[in-house]
């Protein structure tokens, strides 16, 4: 069993000049921002007169969130109660992520029931979940924008909160794996002065600092996240290194118009990088700090994006968006790892392993989306409305050193054949050559939602047009493809609720079948029926 344990010092304070002291676990950020003041009903000659009344204090402040919101963005677009939303939608917010100490997207797989992460490379911490038993590998999402990465190391020290809504929802998201969507909400400036700091030590020499400062300046809001952490580990050579450095600005250029700028970078370093133990006879016998890695392998990524969002309040009812994101991946990696193809049940000492390396493995994503929202009413029905437009581009470049992969009978490339007990050495003369390619797609999209209600009845309606365009390495294949969704709930009292739902999924599959050709789109269908109940405030069934 491998024991570990964390220390948390953090130092609060609704203005950067005032701090407090919380040691440990004892964390206030998630009350943040809040304001306390105190008014006084006595004046000054009161004061002097020893029979006047007790002096009389109002206290005002801002009572902290529970676990469970009571509304989402992610299964909407828009401002509708979960309660009253026809499918199932789980959210964790940052009071979940402060209090449980939270870092990193593979810790949230043990917040959300059947939600399973996987690792990145060395495994190092991705945003790839298996959701009810399917992938959403290449499918996820960051403020609504989509990111068609997989292996991209995140943290959350700029992170909000993550929504989790499951099953198809191609609709909204247009290319979604059955699975469902997962949306990553960053933070942004806010209309408070805060500053929240964060020194964090634990075992294997992990040390972690991180800090969020906001600032309102009139029609002006500044906020900065940034974070830096080091570690070793119980696993031989493998050592981290990572940091982030997070800003945004909003500003209310009028009453009604709002523009709003975030970016985020990030650095991830890893020595030792490798990508597991083999699934091979004997493996369980090993000490928890065995590896096939080397002192000499390691692996370097760098991840930055760019969103600008315009948001103009046409009237009390209708609202426009338009919004631009681009994010980008930079990875270098050299490594040992198992044999991918090799076959279970093979003796520890005879697996083959090979080198894992490649000198690029570089993703870009490009993404332009336009929203129109709004309310009406026909009759006794009340509307609400959302419009939509999407363009997106995605490309993948890849390159491996000669050195890389074995084939399916353990026979590596280039002559470097070896198992487990051996090892292998740093290839004499270097990494060499490398074999590129690439892949990419393409999609532009109409979409429009609307859900109706009337008396304690919900009904919603989805509709999404999606062209899209894939490649793979000289393929190229086009796919026009409609989908659709359908909910009714039934509210059985404020705290209760029925429902029935049916969706849809469409995922273009990147890659080559055997002997050439790309692959057919993935396509899903689900149909959900449901019951949600608040037993009380922060704790939903």
């Amino acid at each position: 069993m491998i024991k570990s344990s964390t220390a948390r010092i953090a130092l609060l304070g609704s203005s950067i000049s005032t701090f407090s002291l919380c040691l440990p676990h004892a964390v206030l950020a998630a009350d943040l921002p809040a304001k306390t003041t105190a008014t006084t009903s006595t004046t000054q000659a009161e004061a002097k007169d020893s029979t006047a009344k007790p002096e009389k204090i109002v206290v005002k402040g801002k009572r902290r969130g529970d676990y469970s919101p009571s509304d989402a963005s992610s299964a909407t677009r828009t401002n509708i109660p979960l309660i009253e939303t026809p499918m199932t939608v789980r959210v964790i917010d940052s009071s979940v992520m402060s209090d449980r100490g939270l870092t990193q997207p593979r810790e949230l797989a043990e917040s959300v029931a059947g939600v399973q992460n996987v690792g990145g490379y060395g495994n190092t911490p991705s945003q790839w979940y298996v959701i009810r038993g399917f992938s959403t590998a290449g499918v996820n999402y960051r403020d609504g924008y989509r990111s068609a990465d997989v292996f991209t190391p995140r943290d959350f020290a700029n992170v909000d909160r993550v929504e989790f809504v499951m099953g198809p929802q191609s609709v909204l998201y247009g290319q979604s794996q059955p699975a469902g969507a997962v949306n990553t909400i960053t933070k942004t400036p806010i209309a408070q002065d805060f500053g929240v700091a964060e020194v964090r030590a634990g075992s294997f020499g992990s040390l972690r600092g991180s800090l969020d400062l906001n600032r309102n300046l009139g029609d002006v809001a500044i906020r900065l996240n940034a974070m830096a952490e080091t570690s070793d580990s119980y696993v031989d050579f493998e050592k981290s290194k990572n940091y982030l450095i997070a800003p945004s600005i909003r500003y209310n250029v009028t009453d009604s118009i709002e523009l709003l700028y975030s970016g985020e970078f990030m650095h991830t370093g890893e020595d030792g990088f490798s990508n597991g133990l083999p699934m091979a006879q004997g493996v369980f016998d090993l000490s928890a700090s065995a590896t096939v890695s080397a002192p000499w392998a390691d692996l370097e990524n760098e991840s930055w994006s760019n969103r600008v969002e315009a948001r103009i309040r046409l009237s009390d009812q209708w609202t426009f968006r338009q919004g631009f994101y681009d994010s980008q991946t930079s990875r270098s990696y050299r490594g040992v790892s198992p044999a991918f193809n090799q076959f279970d049940g093979t003796p520890l000492g005879s697996y083959p392993i090979m080198y894992n390396a490649g000198p690029k493995d570089d993703q870009r994503n490009t993404f332009a989306q336009t929203e129109l929202t709004g309310q009406l009413e026909t009759g006794p029905v009340k509307h609400n409305i959302l419009l939509g437009y999407e363009h997106f581009k995605s490309r993948f470049d890849f390159a491996f050193y000669d050195q890389f992969g074995c084939d399916n009978a353990g026979n590596c490339f280039g002559g470097y054949t070896s198992t487990f007990s051996t090892g292998l050495p740093y290839p004499t003369g270097g990494f060499t050559g490398a074999f590129e390619d690439s892949s990419g797609a393409r999609t532009d999209a109409f979409y429009v939602n609307d859900q109706m209600s009337f008396g304690n009845l919900r009904i919603m309606v989805g509709a999404r047009h999606d062209d899209a365009q894939v490649q793979s390495s000289a393929d190229t294949a086009t796919k026009a493809v409609t989908t659709g969704r359908f909910g009714a709930l039934y509210l059985l009292s404020p705290q209760t609720s029925v429902y029935y739902s049916v969706g849809q999924s469409f995922v273009p599959n990147v890659g080559l079948r055997l002997g050439g050709g790309t692959l057919d789109p993935e396509q899903g269908l689900q149909h959900e029926l449901g019951l949600k109940h608040s037993i009380r405030p922060g704790l939903d069934l």
